[in-house]
């Protein structure tokens, strides 16, 4: 524990502040997902700021993805993968950035297996192609905005 703290202070301080607000975040939105249904929580995450980052839209989706797994593995409970995404879609959302929530799925044994992801002009952030490769990717339609399955993926 001591080693991850020392490893921890290593980080530029923008970088602790990060984590800490990510983790923070983490604990708002589970509350949110826990209490409102999820077209609102997904309102709120994609408030958007006036304020643009004068870093690479990419390279700063990156660096937060892994800021925000630094602290959802620091978390009291398994943060899931919707959490997380709520958390960069709104922190990318903050700095002027349009991450677009992406969901799929898959039936594995009987059990269905869905994922949540940002991506960013097309690019999956954090996530690996051959994972996502394996899902159905579900698109936003169908009646009241629901999701349905894309019958082409």
């Amino acid at each position: 524990m001591f080693k991850r703290l020392l490893d921890f202070l290593r980080f530029p301080l923008a970088d602790q502040l990060l984590v800490i607000k990510a983790w923070l975040l983490l604990l708002w939105f589970d509350g949110l997902l826990r209490l409102l249904p999820y077209e609102r929580v997904q309102q709120f995450a994609q408030a958007r700021s006036v304020r643009s980052s004068p870093e690479d839209p990419l390279t700063a989706a990156r660096r937060l993805h892994a800021l925000i797994g630094i602290a959802s593995r620091r978390f009291f409970q398994p943060m899931t993968c919707l959490r997380r995404s709520l958390v960069l879609q709104f922190l990318l959302s903050r700095r002027g950035i349009k991450g677009e929530m992406q969901f799929g799925a898959k039936l594995e044994q009987g059990t269905l297996i869905a994922h949540a992801w940002i991506e960013l002009e097309g690019q999956p952030i954090g996530e690996s192609l051959s994972h996502l490769n394996t899902l159905a990717r579900l698109q936003k339609g169908g009646l009241h905005g629901r999701h349905v399955w894309d019958r082409e993926s």
